[in-house]
């Protein structure tokens, strides 16, 4: 924040600052208190603003440090306030680097699901396969799973 930015709002759209607090809290599943402690202000303040009691004068401050709480840009709730349109949120490289090990993830649980699927297919094929031997060799060496495995193989009627 620079010298020439004001310290408190003093008068704002406390309407749609509420409303943005409550759409984007549900939206994080974020209790009062929750944001409270997050944002480090008090419960007293999530609440008045959330709820729109009391429209006073708000720091710059609080409502960088909720916006923040709420995963917004720090001057999202200040510009609401203001009746200006929110700064876009800019995605972090620790996001971007979190999602590439999801999507890299869940490539990888494709493909295990895939050789599943075709371990099951060819076991059913015919009951006799090596169908046993394979999931043996997938099976962790402490699985207590001997006994289970008989039951895996299922017969199709003729």
């Amino acid at each position: 924040m620079t010298s020439t930015e004001p310290t408190d709002i003093e008068t704002g759209r406390w309407d749609l600052v509420a409303q943005t607090i409550t759409t984007r809290a549900s939206e994080l599943r974020l209790l009062q208190v929750q944001l409270a402690k997050r944002a480090r202000v008090s419960l007293a303040i999530v609440r008045e603003l959330q709820l729109n009691t009391h429209e006073r004068r708000r720091s710059v401050r609080t409502l960088e440090a909720l916006s923040a709480a709420l995963e917004l840009h720090p001057q999202h709730l200040c510009a609401v306030a203001r009746g200006e349109i929110p700064p876009p949120l800019r995605v972090d490289e620790a996001q971007e680097e979190r999602e590439d090990t999801i999507l890299t993830r869940l490539a990888d649980l494709e493909q295990r699901l895939a050789n599943i699927s075709t371990m099951l297919t060819s076991a059913f094929a015919d009951p006799r396969s090596t169908f046993v031997a394979e999931v043996h060799r997938h099976l962790s060496p402490d699985c207590e799973c001997e006994g289970v495995l008989p039951a895996l193989i299922v017969v199709r009627p003729q």
